[in-house]
C-alpha cells in the first residue's frame, strides 16, 4: 500500500462545516458534530443535552402519517446525538454516564443500526472489552455496507441517511485497535490499510489523518513516527483540535521512548492546554503519565481555576479561552448578552481577578 506524502489536502473549516438540515433541530445536530470534530466539546455537550431530551414515542402510534413521518424524523436526529453524547462523556471518563446513554439506543434494522453499535463498541473499549468492541464495530460496519449497497429510494428515511452520510463514523480505526489488544496484528493491519486506501481515495485530510493515526497504532514500531508527522502535517491548519492533541500525544509517547525528550515536551504542553480546557481527562491523565516520564510535572492551574466553577460559568469560561466575543458566547448557549455577563462576573470573583484578561491570564498560569 503506498504512503500518502506529507504535503496533501489541509482541512479547513469550510472543509469541515456541511449545509444544515432542514429543520432547527437537524440543524443543531450538524452544529453539533461540526463542535466535535473542532473539539469543542463543552459548547457541544450544551447542544446534544438539548436534543436529547423527550420522550421516545412510536411513530407507529401517531395519529396520521404526516405526524408519523414527523415523529421518525425527530427520534432519527436524537438517535444520533445520543451517540454524539456518549462519544462525549466517554471523551471525558465518564463511563457511567455513557452507559446510561446508552441504555436508551435501540437497534431499528435499519441504517440507524450502525450509530447504535458504533456506540456500543465504543463503550465495551473504554471498558477494556474488545471482543464485544469488534463485533459493535464489526456490526456497523455491515449496517453501512447493507445500507449504501441497495437502492436507492424517495423515502424520507433514506432522503435522510443520503444526505447525513458516513464519514464521521469509521468503523475500521476501532475494530483495528481492537483486534490489536485481541492480539491479531495481521488482521488489524489489513483493515488500518483498508481505512488509509479509503481516506486517500475521498481526499478527506481529517479522516486520512485518522487513517494514519490507526497505521501508527499497528505498524511495526520504526513507522510510527513517520505516519504521525505525515497526521500532524496534514492538521496543521486545521480545527481539529482534539484530534490534533491526539497526535501529538501519541507522537510524544514515541519520541520519548526514542530519546527525543525536548520534542515530547513541547507536543505534551500543546496537547495538555486543551485537554484540560475541555475537560477530557482520559487524554490529560495519558499526557500527565508521559510528562512523569520526562520527569516534568502536569501544569494544574487550568483545572483547578475550571473545578471551581458551576457547570454553566465553566461553558462560558471555555467559551472566552476560545477567544469569543460575550455576543458570540450568548448564540453558542442559547442565553442573553445579559446573562453571559453575569456569569463572567461570578467567574472573576471565584478567581479573585476584576477583568477578562486578568482571568485569562489566571488561568493559563
Amino acid at each position: 500500500m503506498p504512503v500518502p506524502p506529507p504535503a496533501g489536502p489541509t482541512l479547513t473549516r469550510a472543509a469541515v462545516a456541511r449545509p444544515p438540515m432542514p429543520d432547527d433541530a437537524d440543524a443543531a445536530l450538524e452544529q453539533a458534530r461540526l463542535l466535535l470534530t473542532r473539539g469543542e466539546f463543552a459548547s457541544a455537550v450544551d447542544l446534544l443535552d438539548r436534543l436529547v431530551t423527550g420522550d421516545d414515542a412510536d411513530p407507529r402510534r401517531a395519529p396520521d402519517s404526516d405526524a408519523a413521518l414527523a415523529l421518525a424524523a425527530r427520534l432519527r436526529t436524537r438517535l444520533r446525538a445520543l451517540c454524539a453524547l456518549v462519544e462525549c462523556r466517554l471523551a471525558r471518563g465518564e463511563l457511567d454516564e455513557a452507559a446510561a446513554l446508552l441504555a436508551r439506543l435501540r437497534p431499528t434494522g435499519g441504517a440507524a443500526d450502525a450509530w447504535v453499535h458504533h456506540a456500543r463498541a465504543e463503550v465495551a473499549a473504554a471498558h477494556g472489552e474488545h471482543e464485544s468492541a469488534l463485533l459493535h464495530h464489526r456490526a456497523a460496519g455491515g449496517a453501512i455496507a447493507a445500507f449504501t449497497s441497495r437502492p436507492r429510494t424517495d423515502t424520507p428515511a433514506d432522503t435522510y441517511w443520503d444526505q447525513v452520510g458516513w464519514s464521521a463514523l469509521r468503523w475500521r480505526p476501532g475494530a483495528a485497535l481492537a483486534l490489536v489488544h485481541l492480539g491479531r496484528p495481521a488482521e488489524a493491519l489489513d483493515l488500518a490499510y483498508a481505512e488509509q486506501a479509503e481516506a486517500w481515495e475521498a481526499g478527506d485530510p481529517l479522516h486520512l489523518a485518522v487513517a494514519l493515526r490507526t497505521l501508527a497504532a499497528v505498524e511495526p514500531f520504526g513507522e510510527r513516527v513517520l505516519r504521525l508527522r505525515e497526521a500532524r502535517a496534514l492538521l496543521r491548519d486545521s480545527d481539529a483540535a482534539r484530534l490534533q492533541a491526539q497526535v501529538a500525544t501519541d507522537l510524544a509517547a514515541h519520541l520519548i521512548l526514542s530519546g527525543e525528550g525536548a520534542e515530547a515536551l513541547a507536543l505534551l504542553r500543546e496537547a495538555e492546554s486543551y485537554a484540560m480546557r475541555e475537560q477530557l481527562w482520559p487524554l490529560q491523565n495519558r499526557i500527565g503519565r508521559l510528562l512523569q516520564h520526562l520527569g516534568e510535572d502536569p501544569r494544574r492551574r487550568e483545572a483547578e481555576a475550571l473545578a471551581v466553577l458551576t457547570q454553566a460559568e465553566r461553558r462560558v469560561a471555555v467559551l472566552v479561552l476560545e477567544g469569543r466575543s460575550n455576543r458570540d458566547i450568548a448564540g453558542v448557549l442559547l442565553i442573553s448578552v445579559k446573562a453571559v455577563e453575569g456569569h463572567l462576573s461570578k467567574i472573576y470573583r471565584k478567581l479573585g481577578v476584576a477583568s477578562r484578561q486578568a482571568m485569562l491570564a489566571a488561568i493559563a498560569s
